[in-house]
């Protein structure tokens, strides 16, 4: 499971524009106009120097942030100090990348949906002085980080292990629960700084399209080779997978995973989906019963039809998504809504029934991990059972809530539902983050079914 994400910045989140002739020739420009006349190759050769002697620096003790790079500078041109012509300098770098940077493609839309998911994100930098943290602020991403590591304030850098461990610090830092390396994934562009990372346990992503390599450092294979930032979202949901074998592992899990939800947000909707008969609307009740929530009965939200030929209830053509979403979105604000009642023998509403909001919403029904529906929801469950068992089940609950017959539940089940669970249900399960497997023999055991 993936507790942490931890990210590079350059080339990673930000795409760098700037030649580094041009800015080359803003150094020569400004010094100038202090009467510093230096040729560029002076300046290439000091700017690399001061580079390097940086780097050097950081790996070995905290920096100060008195203008350390354009100290190594001033050195290889043989300038005497000079503080303000220094803040100048910073100042004038700060400003063109400022300038001559963007977000790389879905920066904000990933780490958006990934601090909704309630990841941590941390950033892990090699970087002269704060501009990586201004770069962050003025692009409107630095909000989205619990901590924010540059190499010149922890005297260290990537490739060097000890910087991933003063995280792991931080993100430990007073909490009962410890976040363990193997739940961090480390994403970055960087063969030797980023995978270094998998040397303590970490998992990691290496961006494609801008991949650098040091050979003068070590490199490991990375776990995932990325192309755009967005697939770090499906990464992390795989990894974060659970499956639990039972009913009473499952309470235990989702009610831990939606108590730590409640601390981001004000309520939470969880769906739950499976097959006809798996044990949805048990479990749902149940939960909502252990967290005093609303249950919503997304079967209820058909359309209405005279005589449906081709279509049947178990396809998703013939369900209200427009509907049931509206009212998700009404209940997450706050509002009453009214469901609507259904009558399942002839294909047409009966009526409404109020459901009231509360903190814990559970959404429950076939098509709930629709695509239409799962961007509005917190936490998705898909609950597995044995056809056989959910027959059986099925049975049951159409002659007792729906006024059918063994017989014609059957039919329909064998007929319509067992097709289309392959077709349209089945194919949902890949998007849950929670898969319960549910049988007979263990709800009876645990007193879940009556």
């Amino acid at each position: 499971m993936i507790k942490c994400v931890i990210f590079d910045f350059d080339d990673t989140l930000v795409k760098s524009l700037h030649d580094k002739n041009e800015f080359y020739d803003e150094y020569k420009k400004l010094l100038k106009k202090q009467k510093l006349p230096y040729s560029m190759s002076a300046i290439k050769r000091a700017h690399n120097f001061a580079e390097q002697e940086y780097i050097k620096f950081g790996g070995t003790q905290r920096q100060p942030t008195d203008f350390y790079f354009e100290k190594q500078f001033f050195n290889s041109l043989g300038i005497t100090k000079n503080q303000k012509l220094a803040k100048l300098l910073h100042n004038a770098y700060i400003a063109y990348r400022l300038k001559l940077t963007k977000l790389m493609p879905n920066t904000k839309e990933t780490l958006s949906a990934l601090k909704k998911a309630g990841i941590s994100l941390n950033v892990i930098t090699n970087t002269r002085e704060d501009t990586n943290r201004i770069l962050a602020k003025k692009h409107g991403i630095y909000k989205y980080f619990d901590h924010f590591l540059m190499s010149h304030e922890e005297g260290t850098i990537k490739s060097d292990l000890k910087i991933f461990h003063l995280l792991l610090e931080k993100l430990n830092k007073n909490k009962k629960t410890k976040i363990l390396p193997s739940e961090c994934l480390m994403v970055g562009n960087n063969l030797n700084e980023d995978t270094a990372a998998s040397q303590i346990g970490m998992k990691t992503a290496i961006l494609t399209t801008k991949m650098a390599v040091n050979k003068n450092l070590q490199s490991f294979e990375p776990n995932y080779y990325i192309d755009n930032l967005k697939e770090i979202i499906a990464i992390v949901k795989n990894e974060s997978k659970i499956t639990c074998p039972d009913i009473k592992t499952a309470e235990q899990i989702v009610m831990q995973r939606i108590n730590n939800l409640l601390k981001m947000h004000k309520a939470v909707i969880v769906g739950v989906t499976g097959g006809a008969g798996a044990g949805k609307t048990v479990f749902s009740k149940r939960l909502c019963q252990l967290l005093n929530g609303s249950h919503l009965e997304a079967d209820y939200y058909f359309k209405e039809y005279k005589k449906p030929k081709k279509l049947t209830l178990d396809d998703p053509r013939a369900f209200d998504f427009n509907l049931l979403t509206k009212h998700l979105k009404k209940l997450k604000k706050g509002q009453t809504i009214n469901c609507p009642d259904y009558d399942f023998d002839n294909y047409k509403r009966i009526g409404t029934k109020p459901i009231k909001p509360a903190k814990v919403i559970v959404v429950e029904g076939l098509f709930t991990l629709h695509k239409k529906v799962l961007g509005l929801l917190d936490l998705s469950i898909f609950i597995e059972s044995p056809p056989n068992t959910r027959l059986a089940r099925a049975i049951k609950r159409d002659t007792t809530e729906r006024g059918q017959t063994a017989k014609s539940t059957k039919i329909g089940f064998i007929k319509d539902q067992k097709p289309s669970y392959k077709k349209h249900i089945a194919p949902t399960k890949e998007n849950a983050e929670i898969i319960i497997y549910n049988n007979q023999k263990r709800l009876k055991n645990k007193g879940m079914l009556k």
